[in-house]
């Protein structure tokens, strides 16, 4: 990924004929593309030029390129899922200006098959034992009120039995839980439940 340095850097206007160029003055149409898509095709983008040091055109583009950019960002040490998803980017790119004949075709990149692994979870007795460190937690302590040791026993039982990620379980607020009802509501991406 980018470093601090990397990314407090200004990257110079791109030339016309650039990908940069294009992307940013044809494929960054607001109706068509979320905020995130862009950002994260601004983010391949800044990858590719830090890698090569300049803007790169569409023809120069070839499957060796591209394979030769994904290795490099394997060699910085970002996780196969990444780089997938920078492969992913970049073909996105480059077929959206196949569409508008800035580029004459999509170089024939094979999915790096990204491992999806199975996702790690407490077992019963360790969920146990957690929940008994809970009570020894801090005593007499309080987050707003509320004693240490409840806040994290209620903390870990939600992620138990929502299967809540941890972001998620971190990011819930008083007024998505009704106790009445007993339902709790989680917003999802930008902020839907």
């Amino acid at each position: 990924l980018l470093t601090d340095r990397e990314k407090d850097r200004q990257l110079p206007a791109p030339p016309r004929d650039s990908i940069r160029y294009s992307v940013e003055r044809r494929y960054a149409v607001p109706c068509l593309r979320s905020p995130r898509t862009l950002k994260h095709a601004r983010t391949a983008l800044q990858e590719l030029y830090v890698h090569y040091g300049r803007d790169l055109e569409f023809a120069e583009l070839s499957e060796a390129c591209v394979v030769d950019h994904l290795n490099w960002l394997r060699r910085k040490g970002l996780a196969l899922g990444s780089v997938e998803s920078y492969r992913c980017a970049l073909l996105g790119i480059i077929k959206h200006a196949t569409t508008t004949g800035h580029a004459e075709r999509v170089p024939a990149v094979p999915s790096l098959g990204a491992d999806h692994r199975e996702p790690e979870a407490f077992s019963v007795d360790e969920l146990q034992c957690l929940l008994g460190a809970t009570s020894r937690f801090r005593p007499g302590a309080t987050y707003a009120g509320v004693p240490c040791c409840d806040f994290w026993r209620a903390f870990i039982l939600v992620g138990w039995y929502t299967a809540l990620r941890l972001k998620a379980v971190r990011e819930l607020r008083t007024r998505d839980v009704d106790l009445r009802a007993g339902w709790l509501t989680v917003s999802g991406r930008e902020g839907r439940p």
